[in-house]
């Protein structure tokens, strides 16, 4: 079973793991940081309404100092024309 489970951690260091901003400020962080993961990060409307730019670039420290890759994926209306 260790074996397994040191593949799976291995593993979730090359992938994205999606994750919204708000969720990942006050409950996942940690979690990212501890098994290295990259996160996929998805900022909505309430994310930029409630986080200050402060708290953005805090955050976005903390995943450049731990060597994280990240994708975003901001908010959209509607891709038709």
């Amino acid at each position: 079973m260790m074996d397994e489970q040191r593949y799976f951690v291995k593993l979730l260091k090359k992938v994205q793991v999606n994750v919204p901003f708000l969720r990942l400020k006050k409950d996942y962080l940690p979690l990212f940081m501890e098994y290295g993961m990259n996160p996929e990060i998805g900022i909505d409307a309430a994310a930029l309404d409630s986080v200050s730019e402060k708290e953005f670039r805090n955050i976005a420290e903390i995943l450049k100092i731990n060597h994280r890759k990240i994708t975003l994926h901001g908010p959209f209306m509607d891709l038709v024309p």
